[in-house]
């Protein structure tokens, strides 16, 4: 039976059975921080300004959610106000944003989308840097393992390693799907939904976050996302049938205008894993 679940600005959190845990998580995703105060913004409190993270810490936040992409170079061609970086979501605005947050006193969960652009249940598309893998299943889960790897261990390096590391985001049909994306930002050049494959690939990043953890004095837990609490039971039977069963932490995208369920409701859902 369940132990937990949370509601994080949309995000449900359930830890598996026997996982140790703090009593509460309240969490929020603080992705777009940065680049909202390179544009301007200035965050407030009380009609004070006073810098952004310490807001959520000192409001009782004690985890934030950073969103990672592997090579987000669509964002050069964007028309950005002068001061505004290239590129937001990558290596650089993620080890500022968790430094800013640990700072605060908050932990911090990483979030490998394993794509250059979001990555959600539509939308599962392989980095450019991989294409060329894409059909190659063993040579795939090699570059998700080493980058996995060596993004924690560079992050580890600088004491900056995430408490929790999710692998994969709201990977409902599974991660590492597409080839490209058309204009409409749909996926494009379908590679396979066999979850054989699957197994490879999830199984790859979380090899990579257990053994980067193992040589850190923190062993961050492990999350797995899909989107919506409905049908959430058979897509974790479905996990532990292809043998993906070393993660602590089921994490849900729930969102009412699409998803429409009560929080009474997705509480349900989330209890009937075991």
């Amino acid at each position: 039976m369940v132990r937990a679940l949370l509601i994080v600005t949309g995000f449900l959190f359930a830890a598996r059975p026997g996982t140790a845990q703090q009593s509460y998580y309240l969490g929020s995703d603080l992705s777009y921080v940065n680049q909202m105060e390179d544009c301007g913004a200035v965050y407030r409190e009380d009609g004070v300004p006073k810098d952004p993270y310490q807001i959520f810490a000192d409001q009782g936040t004690n985890v934030v959610r950073l969103r990672l992409w592997v090579d987000p170079s669509w964002q050069n061609s964007l028309s950005q106000p002068a001061g505004v970086k290239d590129q937001y979501s990558d290596f650089e605005d993620v080890r500022e944003a968790i430094q800013r947050s640990k700072d605060a006193g908050m932990q911090v969960l990483l979030d490998f989308h394993y794509s250059d652009f979001w990555a959600d249940p539509g939308r599962q598309v392989i980095p450019a840097r991989w294409a060329s893998v894409g059909y190659d299943t063993q040579a795939l889960s090699d570059s998700v393992y080493q980058y996995t790897h060596r993004t924690l261990t560079r992050l580890d390096a600088e004491g900056l390693m995430p408490e929790l590391v999710q692998v994969g985001n709201e990977t409902n049909p599974g991660m590492l799907l597409y080839l490209g994306m058309n204009s409409q930002y749909e996926g494009t050049g379908f590679v396979s939904g066999d979850w054989d494959r699957q197994a490879s690939l999830f199984n790859a990043g979380i090899r990579a976050v257990r053994e980067a953890g193992a040589a850190s004095s923190i062993d961050p837990k492990i999350v797995i996302h899909f989107a919506n609490p409905a049908g959430v039971v058979d897509r974790v039977r479905r996990l532990q049938n292809h043998g993906i069963t070393d993660f602590d932490i089921i994490g849900l995208s729930f969102y009412y205008t699409w998803h429409g369920h009560t929080v009474s409701l997705a509480s349900a859902y989330v209890r009937g894993i075991g």
